[in-house]
């Protein structure tokens, strides 16, 4: 019998015994699970059951308390909570159901009791004390009914029956019945677990003795059938020893007749052992070796010529075996010796470097090396050559060479100073350009790092060291760093310095390498670059945003100590915008230099000066005890003010306006600081310029209100709202309109008419006089001149425009004075029909450049009038030097002209004045007949005001002129 069948029979046997085994261990082990599950399935059945219903008692007994104590708290308001009564309805069927189902289980459950009567007994039993259990059931839900209808009329009544009957019922006889069933059932439950465990027990002594019985028979056949097969496969074993040691005549000694693989395997091993006394290697085998090395072989004998070629050879020389065979060596070499067989001869071993010839006459670059065949009588027998072929190698070296070359280029070529640092060595490389911008020659620092460190300003060594630290614990991090560095010459340096990190195959760091470049000027470049961004350009003084930085420090101390305490001071020049127009911007800037001195010289290390732009500087004052310190500041400052200019060989004198915001803890952005101070200096300018003013609260409302005004006033001019008012200027001693003054109102769509003197001045700061100014002047002009057409008594009358000092400064621009002639002649208005009006205050201090502008609107043949006049007494001086035509008395001396003292000689001068230099007077804000009859007394020969008529629209106007000339004269009563 064959092996395979030896072990299949025995495999089969013990297979049979074994499912038999199982068989009988199955089915016993599924009776045990069924009586198992049995007992658990109904005792979790049972226990849930009874468990869930003792719950849902307590549960209705729980909520029937509180049920009875809310409807007490709510004083028998409160109705029954129908939501617990349907819960209460819903809970009672789920006992019931339960009880029905155990009933159920108990009737159609099979009990594995060991006899039938105990059976029939326990069935009668448990049955009989479920019924027990409904009957107090139906019990506890008629008397759970009583308390629930006695609750609705009388909760105490109610509550007393349910702790009397209900509650006592369920404590005495429901669930004692409960706990009666459920001993009864543990009880029954622990006498099956036993008839359980004793029949486990038998059944588990059976199964452990047949397999006893089943393990002795497998071992049994399992001694046989090794038998059988172990001793001749150690007669294999030893013949296959000897045949190693190389005793080839050794014979197997086993039995000839075995017709297993056995046998079959014997006969092998001793045709075998026959095949290998003839030839130990065959032929082809040994052709297949040399075939597949890569490297070319070719063996020549003594005389050169070719015996034998490998498939590498054929590959890498191009030709077939048969074309190689029988030719001499020297055919596929390249480079010839001198001596022809000199590359053939015995004495030609060891290696060399030369070149193949392929068959297309390509050179091929090969390794070569030769030895010598010695055959059995050590005779040489040919020559063995292997080439290989170097070409890829060749050319691998080669970009090697070049990529150093590159390298060693690029390192003299770069401005970068190239490190490279060996960590298993602890030697560090450092490129000549690296060590030649510190200052030292090529030889001249050691590969230590040491060389480097040191130089390293103390200061940044520590986050220097850091980095190269996490380099080295994190292959693949870069860093970056830039830090002083100390040059030869003793000097520091500013360096950038890169470097990463180069893991080896494990991924361990063993060196960092990187590049060091001197960005000293480009360093003091960004220095010089951040100076400029926070600094201002003329004066060298911090700027806005250097200014706001250090508010914020102050600010943030002032935050976390109460008791810090700091001011903000903002400076505006006062007639700074008018200097730098009228004199140049280059004049301007020398002011502002001059300014900055002046204020440098009140201050000391304490004070930080800062100039926003223009003409506004800011000076924040550092640890101030009170409010005085800074008031008194103010006031040096305007001191040093004091003292005159000297601008183009000109005396010029400057004032400047001041705000002052003391810190406060309602501030919390420096924004609002520095709009408060600035709030501040605009109400002193507002309140008569070279003041200081202290920031109150009401300022801030006072300029939003300025700021509505200013928004308003703006689309006022986009939607017409402004509208023209004339004022008649009326010759005295024929009591005839002369001429009309015209003054603008704004009729506001919510506020009404709103005076010049509220939005005025509100203009003139804004810079909106300057559109507002050339509005009036076209519209009154053209209004002018459609009276003088259509009315005879008007065609005389002229026409007076006040022209804003803003406007003023505009006309050194020949274009603006182009301006008004433009506007003339749009209107149709002679030029000599309109007088522009000029305030004194524009004249005092500006002779020298006022009197070229007057001048060229003189040119026109308009009319000019000095306004105000007499507020100014300095102008005296330089009234003959003014082109003017007409004087207006400020009203200011015409109120007090009846009162007698220096007002009414003042314009009895002014009058004197006027006539010798032959120009014309018009006394402003004449209001009573005796003002009148004074300056009839005094020979003024022009008055306007209230006593004639208030400023009255373009219909009035018309209303006037038409009974002008129906009467032909001006009566007063009119």
């Amino acid at each position: 019998m064959k092996i395979a069948q030896k072990l299949s029979l025995g495999f089969l046997c013990t297979s049979f015994i074994l499912a038999i085994l199982g068989g009988f261990t199955l089915k016993t082990n599924m009776k045990i699970e069924q009586e198992t599950d049995h007992v658990v399935n109904h005792t979790l059945v049972e226990t849930e059951n009874f468990a869930t219903i003792v719950d849902h008692f307590l549960e209705i007994d729980d909520e029937c308390h509180e049920l009875y104590i809310e409807i007490v708290h709510s004083n028998g308001q409160n109705k029954l909570n129908y939501s617990t009564l349907t819960q209460f309805e819903e809970i009672l069927l789920e006992i019931e159901q339960k009880l029905a189902n155990s009933k159920k289980s108990e009737l159609a459950t099979p009990h594995h009791s060991t006899t039938q009567d105990k059976q029939l007994i326990k069935n009668y039993r448990d049955l009989q004390l479920l019924e027990q259990i409904e009957t107090e059931f139906a019990v506890y839900q008629k008397n759970l009914q009583t308390y629930l209808d006695m609750l609705a009329v009388d909760p105490n009544a109610a509550y007393q029956f349910y702790v009397d009957t209900t509650d006592k019922h369920l404590e005495n006889q429901f669930l004692p019945l409960i706990k009666k069933y459920q001993d009864l059932h543990f009880q029954q439950l622990k006498s099956e677990a036993i008839d359980v465990e004793q029949s486990l027990s038998q059944e588990n002594l059976l199964i452990g003795l047949f397999i006893v019985i089943s393990i002795a028979i497998a071992l049994g056949l399992g001694l046989i059938i090794s038998e059988s097969i172990a001793k001749p496969i150690k007669e294999l074993e030893k013949t296959a020893i000897q045949i190693k040691h190389g005793k080839l005549n050794t014979i197997l000694a086993m039995e000839t007749n075995r017709k297993d693989e056995l046998g079959l395997l014997a006969q092998s091993f001793n045709e075998m052992i026959h095949s290998l006394k003839s030839s130990t290697v065959s032929k082809s085998f040994l052709d297949n070796i040399l075939d597949s090395m890569l490297d070319s072989l070719i063996v020549v004998n003594l005389q050169g010529k070719i015996q034998k070629v490998n498939r590498a050879t054929i590959n890498l020389l191009g030709y077939q075996d048969h074309e190689l065979i029988g030719t001499n060596l020297l055919s596929v070499i390249a480079d010839k010796p001198l001596d022809d067989w000199a590359w053939c001869s015995p004495n030609f071993l060891g290696s060399h470097d030369l070149n193949y010839l392929n068959k297309d006459g390509t050179k091929i670059p090969v390794a070569f090396s030769s030895s010598i065949i010695i055959n059995d009588q050590n005779e040489a027998n040919g020559i063995v050559c292997l080439a290989r072929d170097v070409t890829e190698k060749n050319l691998a070296e080669k970009a090697l060479k070049e990529s150093e070359e590159r390298y060693a280029l690029a390192s003299r070529a770069t401005n970068d100073g190239l490190w490279d640092w060996n960590l298993r060595t602890k030697q560090i490389y450092f490129s000549p350009r690296w060590k030649f911008i510190l200052g030292y020659e090529e030889n001249s620092l050691r590969n230590s790092p040491d060389e480097w460190f040191k130089r390293v300003h103390p200061e940044y060594l520590e986050e220097l060291s850091r980095l190269t630290t996490t380099s080295i614990q994190n292959s693949s991090a870069h860093f970056e760093i830039s830090y002083p560095m100390q040059h030869r010459d003793g000097s520091y340096r500013w360096m950038l310095c890169r470097g990463i990190a180069v893991p080896d195959e494990q991924g361990e760091v063993y060196r960092l390498i990187g590049s060091q470049a001197d960005i000293t000027n480009s360093r003091q470049a960004l220095e010089q670059l951040r100076h400029d961004a926070l600094h201002d350009k003329l004066t060298g003084l911090p700027n806005r945003a250097y200014f706001l930085e250090e508010l914020q420090k102050s600010l943030q101390m002032a935050l976390s100590d109460l008791e810090h305490q700091f001011a903000v001071m903002f400076l505006d020049l006062d007639r700074f915008k008018y200097i730098n127009d009228s004199l140049g911007h280059q004049a301007g800037d020398k002011l502002l230099l001059e300014f900055v001195r002046r204020l440098q010289t009140c201050l000391s290390h304490e004070y930080f000066l800062a100039r926003l732009g223009g003409d506004e500087f800011t000076i924040l004052v550092r640890k101030i005890k009170c409010l005085d310190d800074v008031t008194q500041l103010a006031q040096v400052i305007h001191k040093q003010l004091q003292l005159p200019f000297y601008l183009q060989k000109q005396e010029v004198f400057v004032s400047s306006s001041i705000g002052i915001v003391m810190s406060d803890d309602r501030y919390e952005q420096v924004d609002d600081l520095l709009r408060d101070a600035d709030t501040a200096m605009y109400q002193a300018k507002a309140s008569g310029k070279g003041r200081y003013q202290v920031f109150e609260q009401g300022m801030y409302q006072k300029v939003k209100t300025i700021l509505g005004i200013e928004n308003d006033l703006r689309r006022a001019l986009e939607k017409s709202e402004l509208v023209i008012f004339y004022q008649p200027i009326v010759k005295l001693n024929s009591r005839k309109i002369d001429a009309f003054e015209a003054v603008v109102r704004w009729l506001h769509p919510q506020k009404g008419i709103i005076s010049p003197g509220d939005f005025i001045p509100i203009a003139e700061e804004t810079g909106l006089i300057v559109p507002l100014g050339w509005y009036v002047l076209e519209q009154a002009c053209a209004q002018m001149h459609q009276w003088q057409k259509k009315y005879q008594v008007a065609s005389s009358m002229s026409l007076s425009v006040n022209l804003s000092p803003l406007q003023l400064e505009k006309f050194e621009n020949q274009d603006n004075c182009q301006l008004v002639s433009q506007i003339l002649h749009k209107t149709g208005l002679e030029p000599s029909s309109l007088s522009l009006e000029i305030t004194e205050s524009t004249v005092i201090g500006n002779v020298e450049q006022i009197v070229p502008l007057l001048q060229k609107l003189k040119d026109l043949g308009l009319k000019l009038s000095l306004d105000d006049f007499g507020t100014g007494y300095s102008s005296l001086s330089y009234l003959h030097r003014l082109p003017i035509d007409t004087l207006k008395i400020d009203r200011a001396f015409i109120n007090s002209i009846n009162l007698g003292g220096h007002h009414l000689e003042l314009v009895n001068t002014i009058v004197t004045l006027a006539e010798r230099l032959q120009l014309k007077v018009i006394a402003e804000g004449v209001e009573t007949m005796e003002q009148f009859t004074t300056l009839e007394e005094l020979n003024c020969a022009y008055g306007q005001g209230y006593l004639f008529s208030k400023p009255i629209n373009g219909e009035g106007v018309e209303v006037l002129l038409e009974t002008m000339e129906q009467v032909n004269k001006w009566q007063l009563s009119n």
